[in-house]
């Protein structure tokens, strides 16, 4: 995940999306989420890249967990 924040944060200076809005960002962002997480995400309100970030943090350390679970047979 933190991988993917920082590409995203990359990306977004690279093509110089400073005219995009922080709404703007943050649904590029959340599209590029993995569905699990993007499911999650989407229930609950934010309004900055950082607040989603984190969010999306939390989203994907109980996704993990779960499918540890899963795969031990809890």
């Amino acid at each position: 995940m933190d991988e993917y924040f920082k590409m995203m944060e990359s990306m977004l200076l690279k093509v110089r999306f400073q005219f995009e809005s922080e709404e703007e960002k943050v649904a590029r962002f959340v599209s590029g989420l993995i569905r699990e997480v993007q499911d999650v995400v989407e229930l609950y309100e934010y309004s900055t890249l950082d607040k989603i970030l984190h969010l999306a943090l939390s989203v994907w350390a109980m996704v993990t967990l779960l499918q540890i679970a899963q795969q031990r047979g809890t």
